[in-house]
């Protein structure tokens, strides 16, 4: 069975997420046709799974994807298990926060910065540290 990209579903989700609050915020808006029928073009997109769980979190009238900033959730403001860090660092699938629900992920320009401060720093030698403090 073909396994849909998680970067695109999160993609989407946050796409209907602002079309959705479009429609909240304004009502009577002369291009609401337009915003329904792209609401439906993208629900019939994602899997019905992660739809159903997206209108759950919706109906508590709340965002369903959040940013993870210094793995902390963008919604709850809880920290992201250590378990999930890799997965959301190579975007290998969706992850759910623990606490509040909402599908989480990382901006592009963190995923860069978090994968160089996981690098092993070369460690000086004892020589150099001894040069260094003398100084």
């Amino acid at each position: 069975m073909h396994r849909p990209d998680p970067k695109k579903i999160i993609a989407a989700l946050i796409e209907l997420n602002s079309l959705q609050n479009d429609l909240i915020d304004k009502p009577r808006t002369t291009k609401r046709a337009a915003i329904e029928e792209s609401i439906q073009n993208l629900r019939s997109q994602l899997p019905t799974p992660i739809l159903s769980h997206h209108d759950r979190i919706r109906l508590r009238r709340r965002s369903s994807v959040a940013v993870v900033k210094n793995w902390f959730c963008g919604s709850c403001h809880i920290e992201i298990p250590r378990g999930s860090h890799r997965v959301l660092q190579f975007g290998q699938d969706l992850v759910i926060c623990e606490n509040c629900g909402c599908y989480v992920h990382l901006l592009p320009t963190e995923e860069t910065e978090e994968a160089k401060a996981e690098k092993p720093k070369a460690k000086t030698s004892s020589r150099k540290r001894a040069a260094l403090v003398e100084a």
